[in-house]
């Protein structure tokens, strides 16, 4: 067997190498052809033009003798326009001999370079589309995740089974997962599914998609798997808001309807189409949505406006949206339309019932000019009382003053005493008006049923006018006409305010006729209701103003140049009455024709029997009995006392007068009294609590309280103290009169 010399298995190795001399560090062997015997080591292996030391590099020469005789490492150098990678070993032949081996390992480098390169890249692209990849050996069932997949599912380890695998796979889900798994591991099947895993490090629900196909012969698989939480939310998300959005349009207040633009042959828009409608078009429309889509507007609605199709196409093909009107439906509902485009070429029109947002509108506008009404109301309300109030107190004051002059005859002081008289009935009505309306308004009027006889309040009612308007019905006729059945009536009602409404209406007829006739009464009278009239031939009322004059301040003339004074309360008093007895004022009038206020009101026919006149008829002719007897008056206000003195002993009476209720009992206590006249407000004591008093100890004495204050409640505080009457000042002369002959003269 012939054996090879040392030159020859040189020749034979691939690799390169050289044998050096340590001592010269030239190179005196080597395998390599182009380079010369007895170059510089550092120059043949890696050319270089200073020794290896001296560039801060390692020497594989000299590093010999340091490094046990060996050494290995890898460099690199440039050969022509390539780069070189090779992995040297050195080895100490002889004591000033080296070889060095060179082992060109440049591409399993760069190979290793790439692959690195491609792990990180694909790390990086695992990290920005939220993928991993894995790869699994179907022998073992073990799966190798990068560094994307450890990530999704959770987990750190670098290599496990597929039994681990499916245990973070959400129950619902298992079966699917599974049974894909085994047919990639027992068939090599492809597969491409979506399920659930549950995150151990943090039990978090995410949903994974898996790709997988089988390598070559089978040994491996492949695949990756995206995380598709966040895609999965969103399409969910969108589901809802589709459904919502589905619902919303559905269940919208406003009508909706979706049209596409459609053109003629020279480009221009001819027509639209319904493309959706909602359920609130087809209730505005009455039409339904089957018979809707598809069809040009024109053949829905045949007389539909072309400029409307124009200003719709015209939005349709600038992309804008536009509130283009309001408009009423001719049945009190208002409407606005609103126009946008969802997309080029086609219109989406809403159409918004504004109905209540119109009438609130309408509402504040009408409120305001009520508003401006009524201060104008008010300010002419304020001139007008300023006027009724100044006018009888100028009166009551200028002609006072002339009475003072002692130059004044008998006549003329008889005369100013009754325009005082008539200045200060006025300015109480004035009073007595304002009172009632204010009760009217506030809802405080009280209404006080009894049985009357309507007859006989008639009839003093007559009596009353033809005494104080005897001058007028030198011109006037006045009569009082009673229907069949309305002769002595006994009625259940309020007479108070049923005098006070006839009252009201015959000061009008007085006050609106100069000449002819002003009749009053009854004009029908059944079981349930009750019919009074009052008419006259005066001046009568525009129609325009019939509903103004029942109104509070209202009168048919207005302003400084109104030819009849007034409060404008009388007729809104009359209105208030009524409808507080729960009936109705009717008038008739034209101008110039006179009126008729006719007066419904229901009533109850008194169980009683008709009343007899034969009392009133009597008391007036009974001798009035003796007159020396005594009338006690509680008073502190001396003018008061001085009038209740002149018309107490001008009928022959004897007045006895206390400023301080204690001293008018502590009198009564041991003198005798016929009559008490009793003042409510006093100093110290006032007039109910000294009723009581008196009427405890004299219980068969008559007290009259006199108050200035009038209302309903007033009179009724009166009563409740005990007294027998009640007068409300200013008191008169009639009045005093009245009451005196009513308990004195039996």
């Amino acid at each position: 067997m012939n054996s090879l010399d040392a030159q020859e298995i040189l020749d034979v190795i691939d690799a390169k190498y050289f044998l050096i001399s340590l001592k010269s560090r030239e190179v005196i062997q080597s395998n390599v052809s182009d380079f010369e015997l007895g170059e510089p080591c550092f120059k043949a292996l890696f050319n270089r033009t200073e020794p290896c030391e001296l560039e801060g590099r390692k020497c594989p020469c000299r590093s010999l003798t340091t490094d046990n005789g060996r050494i290995s490492f890898v460099t690199e150098k440039i050969e022509g326009d390539k780069r070189k990678i090779y992995q040297v070993r050195s080895k100490l032949v002889k004591e000033d001999l080296a070889f060095i081996h060179l082992d060109d390992i440049t591409e399993h480098v760069l190979f290793k370079e790439e692959v690195l390169q491609n792990s990180k890249r694909l790390e990086s692209a695992e990290k920005l589309a939220n993928f991993g990849y894995w790869e699994l050996n179907t022998k073992t069932r073990m799966i190798y995740p990068s560094s994307g997949s450890k990530e999704i599912y959770g987990v750190d380890q670098s290599a496990i089974s597929t039994h681990d695998v499916k245990q973070f796979v959400h129950e619902e889900d298992f079966e699917l997962f599974n049974s894909n798994l085994t047919q990639l591991l027992d068939k090599g099947r492809p597969f491409d599914m979506s399920y659930r895993i549950i995150r151990p490090i943090n039990n978090e629900i995410r949903y994974i998609r898996a790709l997988a196909e089988s390598g070559k012969g089978g040994h491996m698989a492949y695949g990756i798997i995206l995380d598709i939480t966040e895609s999965v939310n969103a399409e969910k998300a969108m589901k809802e808001h589709g459904h919502y959005l589905e619902s919303l349009f559905k269940n919208m207040n406003s009508a909706f309807a979706q049209f596409k633009v459609i053109y003629d042959h020279q480009n221009n828009p001819s027509d639209l189409i319904f493309i959706d409608v909602n359920a609130r078009f087809e209730e505005y429309f009455h039409l339904k949505k089957g018979d809707l889509l598809n069809q040009s507007v024109r053949d829905v609605v045949p007389d539909s406006k072309q400029y409307l199709i124009d200003k719709y196409s015209g939005l349709a093909l600038s992309g804008t949206s536009e509130v283009l009107f309001e408009y009423a439906d001719g049945s009190g509902g208002y409407y606005e339309v609103s126009v946008f485009t969802p997309q080029k070429g086609f219109v989406a029109v809403i159409l918004t019932d504004v109905t209540q947002r119109k009438r609130a509108e309408i509402a504040l506008k009408e409120a305001k000019e009520k508003a401006i009404e009524s201060d104008r109301l008010k300010t002419l309300f304020l001139a007008n009382m300023s006027h009724e109030i100044r006018t009888p107190l100028n009166g009551i004051l200028g002609f006072s003053n002339l009475l003072t002059d002692e130059h004044v005859g008998t006549e003329q002081r008889k005369l100013y005493g009754k325009i005082i008289e008539n200045s200060g009935h006025r300015l109480v009505t004035v009073i007595d008006d304002i009172l009632n309306i204010s009760m009217i308004e506030s809802n405080q009027l009280k209404i006080e049923y009894s049985d009357f006889n309507l007859s006989d309040m008639l009839e003093e009612i007559l009596i009353f006018y033809e005494k104080h308007y005897k001058e007028k019905l030198e011109h006037i006729e006045f009569k009082l006409t009673q229907c069949e059945k309305g002769q002595n009536l006994v009625v259940y009602s309020d007479k108070d305010r049923i005098f006070q409404v006839l009252k009201n209406l015959l000061d009008n007829a007085f006050k609106f006729t100069s000449a002819g006739c002003i009749e009053f009464g009854t004009r029908n009278v059944d079981d349930e209701n009750l019919e009074l009239f009052v008419k006259d031939t005066g001046i009568g009322i525009k129609e325009t103003k019939q509903n103004v004059i029942f109104q509070s301040f209202r009168q048919a003339e207005e302003g400084q140049e109104r030819k009849y004074e007034g409060s404008g309360l009388g007729l809104a008093i009359v209105a208030g009455i009524v409808d507080k007895l729960k009936g109705e004022v009717v008038l008739e009038s034209n101008p110039g024709e006179g009126a008729v206020f006719a007066v419904c009101i229901p009533h109850n026919r008194a169980k009683s029997k008709v009343i007899s006149r034969l009392h009133h008829e009597l008391s007036e002719s009974i001798t009035k009995a003796a007159k020396d007897k005594t009338i006690v008056s509680f008073e502190d206000d001396s003018l008061s006392v001085e009038f209740l003195k002149t018309v107490v002993e001008s009928l022959g009476y004897t007045l006895v007068n206390f400023d301080y209720a204690e001293e008018g009992i502590e009198y009564l206590q041991t003198n005798p009294a016929d009559m008490v006249f009793m003042d409510v407000q006093l100093p110290q004591m006032n007039g109910y609590e000294a009723t009581r008093i008196i009427k405890s100890g004299h219980p068969k004495v008559p007290v009259v309280i006199q108050t200035a204050f009038a209302m309903r409640e007033d009179k009724e505080k009166a009563y409740d103290a005990g007294c027998d009457d009640y007068i409300a000042k200013p008191l008169t002369v009639d009045t005093l009169k009245d009451k005196i002959d009513k308990f004195l003269n039996v």
